[in-house]
């Protein structure tokens, strides 16, 4: 695991098993990528970005299928939401019978660690919720495993083990297919 104790922090980083059981389907990952790295197109250096995920959580699995894209305040080394705009992010996700579940966020280096501030400016944490951070403004990003998991759980913030992880985080294909190809001559 990543270096645990960064210098940007002045708590002490709780880590733990994940909680629960969830699955992203593969376009989520995929339009989180490209909006993370729409952000890190921003400015002279590139720019944080950040997503929810909304889905359904079915009391024994959460189930992340849609990306929601919020207007941010952003830069080098910052992205933020204001209370108005989540209001409006969980509208529309209600609006589809969706709910807020995660939240993800780029990190400008390889560092995927939650900052103090990222553990305190998170809107409305609820028991169980996810936090995403993928390294290097999000360029490049097409799997999980590139991050780290945080869950909210019991009044803080964890990281939660890669074990854990790789059990009970699972990426749901947008297709199967196995049609066998004929050849017709």
């Amino acid at each position: 695991m990543k270096d645990l104790q960064p210098y940007y922090r002045t708590n002490p980083i709780k880590i733990g098993p994940i909680k629960g059981e969830y699955a992203a389907t593969e376009t989520v990952i995929s339009q989180t990528a490209s909006i993370l790295t729409d952000y890190s197109k921003e400015g002279v250096q590139g720019h944080e970005g950040l997503v929810f995920w909304g889905g359904r959580d079915l009391g024994n699995l959460t189930i992340f299928t849609s990306v929601i894209a919020p207007n941010t305040e952003h830069g080098a080394h910052r992205v933020m939401v204001d209370e108005k705009e989540f209001g409006k992010c969980s509208r529309e996700a209600r609006s589809s019978r969706l709910t807020i579940l995660c939240q993800v966020h780029s990190h400008p280096s390889s560092d995927t660690i939650h900052s103090d501030g990222d553990d305190h400016l998170i809107i409305m944490p609820f028991e169980g919720m996810l936090s995403i951070v993928v390294p290097n403004y999000g360029i490049g990003f097409t799997d999980l495993s590139e991050s780290t998991i945080h869950q909210f759980k019991d009044g803080s913030w964890f990281v939660c083990s890669e074990d854990s992880v790789k059990q009970n985080l699972h990426i749901l294909p947008d297709l199967i297919d196995l049609r066998e190809v004929k050849n017709e001559f």
